[in-house]
């Protein structure tokens, strides 16, 4: 197989790992990418609209937006060319997803090559539907264009939907009831080794919809393979652009020193964006009831990974994640004593995360950037109402596993998930301090140095028993 075509390492990861991408490595980096929030949700916001409306008037992109209707004539003009445009893309999009889900799901006579062809092209022509730079990036400084479309439910009625829940968090955060099958793509080649799809019905109640991932192995594996489950942050597309970072600085990497990576699509997120919202955004848009909605979904989905990962040889399993990912791994690790063996990890990787995520609403980075803060306190919600939901938005006291298989990495400045919050719940779980690392930087400075420092890479492949790249040694567990 090694003369055939293969998924390639986008350029733009390349130029990040370069001597170019040390650059980023300052403070300066961490004020623009704070920055540029705003602005690329606003982007998501439209093309999502976009998406809501194809082949629909001005009128209806602008009410599905959710922002001011009472726009120029001269700016009218511009979205109605810029939505006609968009028209044709989403076109392009619909028929290349189409191909890649024939070939991919239910043919079986496409050669590896046609598969990575059908790949790369599904990708090329998603990225403008997902971020329409070209057709209606126009929009994303007008400061009327919302960042997310708000439907933040009313505290009272909140918590006497999830009363019950308060009282007993494993009603949301128990195992499966039972774990449904997982469904395996056709195999296509990757920079170093095989790549697939897998999917199944999410076993939560919250979403009821199906559940994606993405798998990394060798090509060639020697012995049982070690798995690592991991998440990603918020917002993202995952490989619904041409470029999903996590595939090049966890996935493929990991995958060449012998182990199994699965990134998850997070509910809500990638392929299982809602109607009219773009990739993660009823996580903002329905806190704070979103935001444990989505961890005990998430947790539950990956016991079903963790099972699965079980059923086909994994001596080892990990979970883990990033910021987002992180949050819900460590709910994970938190709720998973009472769960059956085979779905209980071995050991949680959290990679700047936090507790108290009820503070976090009203004074992370995040929430302050988009307006969360603002709509949750709108809507009624003080500091009382939320404490109140701390049962199902922190982890318990204890870890379900012992503390000595736990590992975090994190930023001393991060302002989203703060360190100091993050310190403290690794304190509490009584984590030895070894099996921590602390770099000096702020949120996103923590994904570049997942990007750009091995330490990141080595302290995963010490958690799986693989062997580190800079030693050659192999690490225990």
């Amino acid at each position: 197989m090694g003369s055939q075509t293969r998924l390639k390492t986008p350029l733009a990861h390349k130029v990040v790992v370069s001597p170019i991408g040390a650059l980023m490595q300052n403070k300066l980096y961490e004020r623009i990418k704070t920055n540029a929030v705003p602005k690329e949700f606003r982007l998501s916001r439209v093309a999502a609209a976009a998406r809501a409306t194809v082949g629909g008037t001005v009128d209806a992109f602008l009410s599905e937006l959710g922002g001011s209707t009472d726009v120029s004539e001269e700016m009218r003009e511009k979205i109605a060319s810029g939505l006609a445009a968009f028209a044709d893309d989403w076109r392009a999009r619909e028929d290349a997803v189409r191909r890649w889900q024939e070939a991919f799901w239910e043919e079986t006579d496409k050669s590896n090559d046609e598969l990575v062809a059908l790949e790369n092209e599904r990708r090329a022509k998603s990225e403008p539907c997902m971020m329409p730079s070209e057709t209606l990036g126009f929009l994303f400084n007008e400061e009327w264009v919302p960042s997310v479309k708000f439907d933040v439910p009313a505290p009272d009625e909140a918590l006497d939907e999830w009363a019950v829940e308060i009282g007993d968090p494993t009603l949301i955060y128990g195992p499966p009831g039972a774990c449904p099958p997982v469904e395996e793509s056709r195999r296509v080649l990757g920079p170093t080794g095989i790549e697939y799809v897998v999917r199944f019905p999410s076993p939560s109640p919250i979403v009821g919809d199906t559940v994606y991932a993405r798998v990394f192995e060798p090509e060639e594996p020697s012995g049982l393979m070690p798995t690592l489950i991991y998440g990603g942050g918020l917002a993202l597309a995952y490989d619904q652009i041409k470029y999903w970072p996590a595939e090049d600085y966890i996935g493929r990497p990991l995958a060449g020193e012998g182990c199994r990576v699965i990134l998850m699509e997070s509910p809500w997120h990638g392929r299982r964006m809602l109607p009219g919202y773009f990739s993660g955004e009823p996580y903002l848009a329905r806190a704070p009831v979103s935001l444990f909605e989505l961890y005990a979904a998430q947790a539950q989905e990956t016991a079903v990974l963790v099972d699965w990962a079980r059923s086909i040889g994994s001596p080892t399993v990990a979970v883990g994640g990033i910021s987002l990912g992180a949050i819900a791994a460590q709910q994970v690790v938190g709720h998973c004593e009472t769960w059956p063996r085979r779905m209980r990890p071995d050991s949680g990787v959290l990679i700047a995360t936090a507790n108290h995520i009820d503070r976090v609403v009203f004074g992370g980075k995040m929430s302050t950037m988009t307006g969360l803060d603002r709509a949750v306190e709108r809507a009624g919600w003080t500091d009382a109402h939320l404490e109140q939901l701390d049962a199902l938005l922190n982890p318990p006291a204890e870890p379900g596993i012992p503390a000595d298989r736990v590992f975090a990495i994190l930023g001393e400045r991060d302002s989203y998930l703060p360190y100091e919050w993050g310190i403290e719940l690794l304190a509490d779980w009584n984590v030895p301090d070894e099996n921590v690392v602390t770099w000096s930087c702020g949120h996103f400075g923590v994904l570049l140095g997942m990007f750009r420092k091995s330490r990141g890479r080595e302290l995963i492949l010490k958690v799986l028993g693989r062997a580190t790249p800079a030693t050659g040694r192999r690490f225990r567990p």
